[in-house]
């Protein structure tokens, strides 16, 4: 799918967030359409819709959540990662603690966007940040409480 296909107010229009209550209204088929990190990427952007006009800050939230998926992709792929592995190089042997297959992507992308999304946005004005985090990994079948 090319970047001039998707129409991003679609998501609005079908209900993708409620913007009222906040929670992630995801549908059977958009979860099985869309890829794990568009679908914290689309959280990430209601949490910054919600947040105080900083754009500095959003800007490198979405730098480090973009970074984290790539390194995650990077890491199943064997191939050279940007971040991981830089302040402590050759400590720990990423091969062996990964499966190279697309649920284990899923899980690595949606458990490190949920800590660092969860992270950033401790301090948001609105309480219903962190249960749009939550949903979405509930909704996704993943544990918030894993560690």
């Amino acid at each position: 799918m090319s970047l001039k296909s998707i129409d991003y107010n679609t998501y609005k229009h079908r209900g993708f967030y409620n913007s009222i209550s906040h929670k992630t209204q995801l549908k059977s088929n958009e979860l099985s359409s869309n890829s794990v990190a568009r679908l914290w990427m689309h959280t990430l952007l209601q949490a910054i819709r919600d947040d105080y006009a900083r754009p500095t800050v959003h800007a490198r939230n979405l730098f480090h959540t973009s970074i984290a998926f790539y390194d995650i992709w990077a890491l199943h792929e064997n191939a050279d990662p940007y971040l991981a592995g830089i302040y402590k190089p050759n400590t720990y042997e990423f091969s062996s603690i990964l499966l190279n297959n697309d649920d284990s992507k899923r899980v690595s992308i949606s458990y490190a966007a949920h800590t660092l999304l969860t992270h950033r946005f401790r301090n948001s004005p609105r309480t219903e940040t962190q249960t749009l985090l939550n949903n979405l990994l509930d909704n996704l079948d993943y544990y918030e409480g894993y560690d």
